[in-house]
């Protein structure tokens, strides 16, 4: 699967989890717009993590750290 032309990140979240070589990539998303039907809408689209702005940077590394940890069993 090819992404051409612009995108928004809705769909280029929706193109990464369509991609059978790449869904299972976690996808975080940071936006200013808090409001539910963002959060809602980027969920729909596969988005994994959703964190709001402004977003702290330790925070976000230990979303990253806590997403691409191997699971422990």
């Amino acid at each position: 699967m090819r992404l051409q032309g612009h995108r928004d990140g809705l769909q280029l979240i929706r193109w990464l989890k369509a991609d059978g070589r790449l869904h299972d990539v976690p996808v975080v998303t940071v936006a200013g717009d808090t409001f539910n039907r963002q959060r809602e809408a980027a969920a729909r689209a596969g988005c994994d993590v959703f964190l709001p702005k402004p977003c702290l940077p330790d925070m976000l590394t230990n979303v990253v750290a806590g997403l691409i940890r191997p699971a422990r069993g």
